[in-house]
């Protein structure tokens, strides 16, 4: 019964997430990492009480990373000749945005993995709430997320999703619920239906009062809202699909992402060095302290 750290959003499958892993390890360290662009998006405190109560107060730990500076150098390189070498071979690939904002919560996790054990806590995984659902972004995508997997395993750590495989429920606008369904439900029993959904497993187990949340008032007060993945559906469905086959799309964003995976490597071998020397630190840490959130 090792301890584990689990990127944490407090949306439903996170939450799933959480859920599962809990049974498998002593302890869970929930990370939630904010950015700029999320800043005024509420820290999914709600949920992590809804676990505590459920499956034991000492069960789950839970802290905040700012991922700014880090999130400025994966987008921009160290220097502004990097950034137009970046620019000349990707092009406007270059804001893939929500990818950036992954990848500086994987290695927020790395890095606090580390942290855990110069505490001589046993951190064998990280875990995550990705299921099939979004696959256009790319750290939904499968062949960027085995350069984060072959990342995790560099520094010991095994990482994928423990709910990876379970159902998507049919999509829904948060407008259609405010008309069709004031309490935050789905009014319409086919949206509840499928078979292995996170929120059904969820209402199971009395954490969730419904299977369906998402896309309610419910589900946007709970979780952590994160929205820079709006110019990049603009740039993904108006017009890179347009002018090439996804495969091709798919293609160019994991040769983007393979740079920037060995960009964070490189960050953190040098932060890590720099942590395990006796010596000062020449600069200040690019990874943010860990705020405990409750």
């Amino acid at each position: 019964m090792s301890e584990c750290i689990l990127l944490f959003s407090g949306g439903t499958d996170s939450t799933a997430a959480a859920a599962i892993v809990a049974r498998q390890h002593s302890v869970v360290h929930l990370i939630t990492c904010w950015e700029m662009g999320t800043r005024s998006s509420p820290m999914p405190t709600e949920n992590v009480r809804r676990l505590r109560q459920k499956l034991g107060e000492s069960k789950f730990t839970h802290v905040s990373l700012n991922t700014d500076a880090l999130i400025r150098r994966l987008s921009y390189t160290e220097s502004w000749r990097g950034y137009l070498r970046s620019l000349l071979r990707h092009g406007l690939f270059n804001l893939a945005t929500p990818g950036m904002s992954s990848l500086s919560w994987h290695l927020a996790a790395i890095h606090h993995a580390h942290a855990l054990r110069a505490q001589g806590k046993g951190i064998t995984h990280v875990y995550d709430g990705m299921t099939r659902e979004l696959l256009h972004l790319p750290g939904h995508m499968s062949s960027i997320r085995q350069l984060f997997k072959t990342l995790y395993a560099h520094h010991e750590l095994e990482f994928s999703s423990p709910v990876i495989d379970f159902d998507v429920p049919p999509d829904q606008r948060f407008t259609d619920r405010l008309i069709v369904d004031r309490h935050g439900f789905a009014a319409r029993p086919e949206l509840t239906q499928t078979t292995r959904s996170t929120g059904r497993l969820l209402q199971e187990l009395g954490i969730f009062p419904h299977a369906n949340v998402k896309g309610s008032l419910f589900d946007h007060r709970m979780q952590h809202d994160c929205y820079p993945f709006v110019l990049y559906n603009m740039l993904c469905f108006w017009w890179w699909s347009k002018l090439m086959p996804w495969s091709k799309v798919e293609e160019k964003l994991c040769r983007l992402f393979a740079e920037r995976v060995e960009d964070g490597r490189q960050i953190l071998q040098s932060e890590i060095a720099s942590s395990n020397s006796t010596a000062a630190p020449s600069a200040p840490s690019i990874f943010a302290a860990a705020q405990p959130v409750s």
